[in-house]
């Protein structure tokens, strides 16, 4: 026995079930935080950039994948461009907002850039989605009609709330 009154705990250490607890904790950390690192992997390997293009890979038949990737490879650059362009317009945005004398012009002027910016993204992707479809089999196109069905569903049952 020892001076606390209690067999085998020596004094000012921690009991052995402790350090198991500590170490099986620590063991588990690691092992998320690697799941959640090789999940963001995968999925940076499935991603182009452009929130459109993604989805519409999501769409694609699962080895129709690659060949859609590459359908859209040539765009990616003035994508890019076009969404750095749209951020820029956010603080210009808040500048032209905030400038005195205020005019209503200058605010005018940046929204309908980055619209136009907008559109010119949508364009592009718009323009390549019909060649992609086009080259699609009867098949290939009722699989990503399919999942396009769903994914408006799912789109208005999120908003209506269910």
């Amino acid at each position: 026995m020892t001076k606390t009154g209690v067999v085998g705990k020596s004094q000012g250490g921690c009991p052995g079930w402790v350090k198991l607890l500590l170490v099986g904790s620590l063991m588990l950390n690691v092992l998320v935080i690697g799941v959640i690192a090789g999940h963001q992997m995968r999925d940076k390997d499935d991603k182009s950039g452009n929130r459109q293009v993604d989805w519409i890979l999501r769409l694609v038949p699962e080895d129709r994948r690659d060949f859609t990737k590459a359908h859209f490879r040539d765009i990616r650059e003035p994508l890019k461009s076009l969404r750095t362009e749209r951020r820029q317009h956010l603080t210009q945005i808040v500048t032209a907002i905030r400038t005195e004398p205020f005019t209503a012009d200058n605010l005018n002027k940046i929204l309908t850039a980055r619209r136009d910016a907008g559109s010119e993204t949508r364009s592009l992707v718009h323009d390549r989605l019909v060649v992609l479809i086009t080259e699609f089999s009867p098949d290939e196109r009722a699989y990503f009609a399919k999942g396009l069905e769903e994914r408006i569903a799912n789109m208005q049952r999120r908003r209506s709330g269910n």
